[in-house]
């Protein structure tokens, strides 16, 4: 990996980490504490121990950096995706689980073409490689707003299923309307 593509997953990082603010304990927030967008359940899994509050406000910017790089970019293989699709796919997996962005990405591809990414699994195999990389070829930018389309359409079946949820939605709509800016900037 060249130094310009860590400078460029240093910034994706930096861009999640502030779209995602500092410390938050909201009751009605399924994560429950947050701070950085790494929440309690994250942070157990990280510490190997379950995490207090406290430790979720102790969190840094680099801790949560490092979380972000190792869990939810390398770790799901997103580093092997097209350029294109490497921001919306980590944003997607801080904020839908590493699997789910991975499917979103697959399903995704399955529907644009031109190559079948295999099971919809989650899982970043030869075939989801292969598929993304033809469909970011043939589509370039459609291919991430596609991903993006899958958010909103999960965020509004979310809050179909569970309304408590509602008084997130303008705030996820607006994520999904700024990553798409930024690929047009891009």
């Amino acid at each position: 990996m060249t130094p310009a593509h860590h400078a460029q997953i240093d910034a994706m990082i930096a861009a999640v980490i502030r779209k995602e603010g500092g410390y938050v304990d909201d009751p009605v927030d399924v994560g429950g504490a947050t701070k950085y967008g790494v929440t309690i359940g994250t942070l157990s899994r990280v510490l190997g121990r379950p995490a207090t509050k406290a430790d979720v406000q102790r969190l840094t910017v680099e801790a949560a950096a490092d979380i972000y790089r190792q869990r939810y970019f390398f770790g799901p293989g997103l580093d092997r995706l097209p350029i294109v699709l490497q921001a919306v796919a980590l944003d997607t997996s801080v904020l839908f689980g590493q699997r789910r962005a991975v499917k979103f990405c697959q399903l995704s591809a399955r529907n644009l073409g031109p190559d079948d990414p295999g099971p919809i699994d989650g899982f970043m195999g030869p075939a989801t490689r292969r598929a993304a990389a033809a469909c970011a070829a043939e589509h370039g930018v459609i291919y991430p707003k596609a991903v993006i389309q899958r958010r909103r359409d999960h965020h509004l079946a979310r809050v179909r299923r569970k309304p408590s949820q509602r008084r997130f939605l303008r705030g996820w709509l607006n994520r999904c309307d700024e990553l798409e800016r930024e690929l047009e900037v891009h």
